[in-house]
């Protein structure tokens, strides 16, 4: 049997207050000071509906509120300081029953659940410097052990806990360094790092030499407590998609681009991956895979706009000969493009192909309106050779307007790092398609519809 579940959840999620007790202050006893305890609220409703015939139960419903007071005292004070943490929980039905039940907001009992709940744990702990051991009860947040927060109340343990952050603090000052500073190098800022030198890093006798502090000013030898030896250990494995893998980089120290370092180096590349063992693989990856990310949705829209745009050009023009006479004169976009991102030495990249795209539309559109000027011209009753010249005469002053003050348009971000390609490109290619469509459109028409010229008198 298939059961079909569509919970959903609504949750006035948990509401936090906290409410600081204030007691009585002694200078001579941290245990009082450094004391505090918090008052958490928290409202939840759940409902899951997935109701299906002869189900024997389909659906839950419960709304709860739960309460958590949290008490945590400071130190004694001495070399081993000495405390005590509580915590008490209670849980409060405000709607359940037996047939709504199963929530996990409430515990489930055969008469539905409890109109409350509630529990309480105490914790021990003593401190010496900067490391605490807690015995009792727990909400440890570990890589191995993470309590469930999820519903009302959050899950407890028993136990016992050592956290220290002397030794680990030590070692990583030798081995792998502490910050100190920072300096600032252009607009980057640089960590200044202090750590052993690079001999004494790799030595075994330096850390069997270390010297752990503690609160009282006194130091004690590591190995007191600690037994360093050799041994095999799980080197850190890197992975991509989940594989392990290696990674090779390297910068290009000229303005040559990724792609075209890609290209010259694929040749040898290949060699190299063919040498590979069986099971081995090599991709590449950087810049040259980023771009290709962001041009392959591009590359996946382009029919669909071009299918689009053929459509409306259809309702408008309906006719396919004329369709395709401004779609022949999009290409000329790229006689102005490349010479002017060869001019001002920028790449014919992602942002570049964006503007590539975008100046299809500006020139097929002045090639529209040309086309349409010549069929109202020739409605007016001139004849098709007059009608020609005098639609590229008539609109030759509006499509040059227009041309120029989009070109002025992307000057201002010309300049930009980012930008700067997709604005070359539109400039040189508005320029160089809007003057060669005036000419090459109208010279097109004439020979594709055989028009002569009319004979003199």
């Amino acid at each position: 049997m298939t059961m079909k579940k569509s919970p959903i959840t609504l949750g006035l999620t948990s509401a936090t207050l906290g409410l600081t007790l204030a007691f009585p202050t002694f200078a001579e006893a941290d245990f009082f000071e450094d004391s505090k305890a918090d008052l958490e609220f928290r409202n939840f409703y759940f409902n899951s509906d997935y109701r299906q015939p002869n189900a024997s139960q389909s659906k839950r419903d419960e709304w709860a509120q739960g309460l958590i007071l949290n008490y945590q005292s400071g130190y004694t004070e001495g070399l081993v300081g000495f405390g005590i943490d509580a915590i008490g929980l209670q849980g409060l039905k405000l709607d359940s029953s037996p047939d709504r039940q199963n929530t996990g907001l409430l515990p489930v009992g055969e008469d539905g659940a409890p109109d409350s709940y509630s529990r309480m744990g105490a914790t021990a702990k003593a401190r010496i410097s900067k490391s605490v051991l807690k015995f009792g009860t727990l909400i440890p947040k570990l890589p191995t052990v993470l309590p469930n927060d999820g519903r009302l109340l959050p899950q407890t343990f028993r136990g016992t806990q050592l956290t220290s952050q002397d030794i680990a603090g030590i070692l990583n000052g030798v081995v792998g360094g502490t910050a100190i500073t920072q300096v600032r190098d252009s607009i980057y800022l640089v960590n200044v790092v202090g750590r052993a030198r690079a001999i004494e890093r790799t030595s075994l006798d330096t850390l069997q030499s270390l010297q752990v502090g503690l609160s009282n000013g006194t130091v004690v030898p590591l190995l007191a407590f600690a037994k360093i030896d050799y041994d095999l250990e799980q080197p850190i494995v890197w992975r991509r998609n989940r594989v392990a893998t290696i990674t090779v980089r390297a910068a290009i120290m000229d303005d040559t681009q990724p792609p075209t370092v890609v290209a010259a180096l694929q040749p040898d590349i290949d060699a190299f991956v063919k040498s590979l063992p069986e099971g081995y693989t090599l991709e590449t990856g950087g810049a040259v895979e980023e771009a290709a990310k962001g041009q392959g949705p591009i590359a996946a829209v382009v029919p669909v706009m071009l299918l689009t745009m053929a459509f409306f050009l259809m309702v408008q023009l309906q006719s396919v000969g004329k369709l395709l006479l401004v779609f022949s004169v999009a290409p000329l976009g790229l006689i102005g493009v490349v010479p002017a991102l060869l001019l001002f030495d920028k790449p014919m990249g992602f942002v570049a192909i964006l503007g590539i795209l975008a100046l299809i539309g500006i020139i097929v559109r002045n090639a529209v309106i040309l086309v349409s000027q010549i069929e109202e011209c020739e409605a007016e009753g001139l004849a098709p050779w007059d009608a020609v010249v005098e639609a590229t005469r008539h609109r030759m002053r509006p499509i040059l307007l227009t041309a120029a003050a989009a070109s002025l348009g992307l000057i201002p971000i010309a300049r930009e790092v980012f930008w700067g390609p997709m604005a070359y490109a539109m400039i040189g290619g508005i320029l160089a398609a809007t003057l060669l469509t005036l000419l090459f459109l109208p010279a097109l028409y004439v020979g594709c519809y055989r028009i002569q010229p009319p004979k003199a008198a």
